[in-house]
């Protein structure tokens, strides 16, 4: 059977069409198993760490633009010019910009992971005023992920406007009416200016955004394949719009000959399946990598003893056990911090680990020394306050740890009196925000970052409290307690996950000395 090619008019159901068909068919069942597991792990750190409505929406919107572009040959006149135009006007800006956001935690996560390990901390965020200089105010001081929300709403509401605009001016698209603009035939109404903003979020993307996004990642080698994903894809869409530009504009009978078969749109393809296969493959490797490594990592472990059941040498026995965790936390927690937020991106875990320690070692100072006296007792329940506020609690946490729901609702309740406002007016006083216990004549200031030595740091008195605020009874009993169960769901996720990562890291570094060793 004759090849019909691109023109407008019956339907295409030749070899060629058949081929369009069949592998529109194969990607979209590869794409809906891989929403579904994607939707099965969604709890999975991999996943949640993207973000899985921006990922889950990125995917879906780029599969609909894509399967449009693979199904104009096949169904030829009955893919009007009109319907291409919305779909490219509206669907392609949208799969461009989920992409971006998705891809632009990776720098965010990075930055706070690295703010985070050098003792930075980062503070939320101030409050939202509707003026012009409050909305700037608030939007400058949010973080790179919400920034880049709006900059999408909003570029997106324009698009919208625009395309709005040029398809009920322009006469390409019906030839009645119109203000600028010729009546055409199908063909040469898929060639005019009107298309040109249709492809600007992804010549932004391929020409600005992603070759920024890849100078600022070029450092990043984390173990959540999250680097790789971005760089692929970014290469992969390079060619696009150049490709695009080439075979719509140009004229000639070759170009024309590879336009009959293989529409201009569909040089966008190579980029947008590398985009999904990213998203998709990559997440669900990094989990299965994940529940493999725990299943081995755990495998001989004896909650009893803290060792390993093993027959490696004995350095391996220690590494692999609970109690070279908590050594490393004793001893050396600021370069397993600092590894965790360049390779893990779990930082908050490691910092939350070490602070409930620090909170436990001062409260038993003062006890030993009979000192938990009134003020000492309060100056405890402050720094508690404070890993709350600024590790636990994710409305007013950078970044949080991840606890059940029923340990979290029994530490919210010791708080419950308390206000976390860093953003409140240096010029703003109130004996609300004074310690009933002290005396102060100040008042916090607007900061966005501040460096502390610990999180008990409270320099610009960032915690409001209640007028009739009374220290939480549960507390003065045994607030020594309030994180234990806390810390140990964070213990033991660290041990699987950041350790064990770190653990098969060093592991051929391990291999050669235990092979020595063993030589001797």
């Amino acid at each position: 059977m004759a090849l019909g090619g691109f023109d407008g008019g019956s339907p295409n159901l030749d070899a060629l069409g058949g081929a369009y068909i069949t592998i529109a068919i194969i990607w979209t069942l590869f794409v809906v198993t891989g929403l579904f597991f994607l939707y099965r792990n969604r709890n999975e750190f991999a996943i949640k760490l993207r973000g899985f409505p921006i990922l889950c929406g990125s995917i879906v919107a780029t599969q609909i633009y894509a399967m449009i572009i693979v199904s104009v040959y096949p169904a030829n006149g009955l893919f009007g010019c009109r319907m291409e135009f919305w779909f490219m006007s509206v669907i392609f800006p949208l799969a461009i910009a989920l992409f971006q956001a998705s891809n632009v935690r990776l720098l965010y996560y990075y930055d706070a992971q690295r703010r985070l390990s050098q003792g930075t901390l980062r503070e939320k965020w101030a409050p939202l005023k509707f003026n012009p200089k409050g909305l700037l105010t608030w939007y400058k001081s949010q973080d790179y992920v919400k920034r880049t929300y709006v900059g999408i709403i909003v570029g997106l509401l324009c698009q919208l406007v625009l395309t709005i605009f040029l398809f009920s001016g322009s006469r390409r698209f019906h030839a009645s009416h119109g203000i600028f603009g010729e009546a055409v035939d199908p063909i040469a109404c898929r060639r005019g200016l009107e298309w040109l903003p249709s492809i600007f979020w992804h010549f932004l993307w391929t020409l600005f955004f992603g070759p920024y996004l890849l100078l600022q990642i070029r450092n990043i080698h984390d173990t959540h394949y999250w680097g790789w994903q971005t760089k692929l894809s970014v290469i992969a869409g390079l060619p696009g719009t150049p490709l695009w530009v080439t075979f719509l504009y140009v004229k000639g009978p070759t170009v024309d000959n590879i336009n009959r078969y293989f529409v201009p749109a569909a040089w966008f393809l190579p980029g947008l399946l590398v985009m999904q296969l990213v998203q998709i493959v990559f997440p669900l490797l990094d989990v299965r990598q994940t529940k493999i490594r725990k299943m081995q990592f755990m495998k001989h472990y004896d909650p009893h003893s803290g060792t390993m059941d093993t027959t490696a040498s004995d350095r391996r026995k220690h590494l692999l056990s609970m109690s070279s965790l908590e050594e490393c936390l004793n001893t050396s927690w600021k370069d397993f911090m600092d590894w965790a937020s360049r390779k893990t991106l779990t930082s908050e875990t490691v910092l939350f680990l070490r602070e409930v320690k620090d909170f436990r070692a001062r409260w038993d100072a003062e006890w030993v020394q009979n000192r938990l006296t009134t003020i000492p007792l309060h100056e405890r329940y402050r720094h508690a306050a404070l890993i709350w506020f600024r590790l636990i609690n994710p409305d007013t946490a950078e970044l949080n740890i991840n606890i059940d729901s029923r340990t979290y609702n029994e530490l919210s309740t010791f708080f419950k009196q308390l206000r976390y406002t860093p953003e409140k007016a240096a010029s703003e006083k109130s004996v609300s925000i004074v310690a009933p216990w002290e005396t102060s004549d100040g008042a916090s200031t607007p900061i966005s970052e501040k460096s502390l030595k610990s999180i008990s740091e409270d320099p610009h008195g960032c915690l409001a409290y209640a007028n009739d605020f009374k220290l939480p009874e549960d507390f003065r009993k045994d607030g020594r307690t309030i994180f234990d169960q806390a810390y140990e769901i964070v213990k033991l996720d660290v041990f699987r996950n950041t350790w064990a990562r770190l653990v098969y890291y060093i592991a051929h570094y391990l291999f050669f000395q235990i092979f020595a060793d063993n030589g001797q």
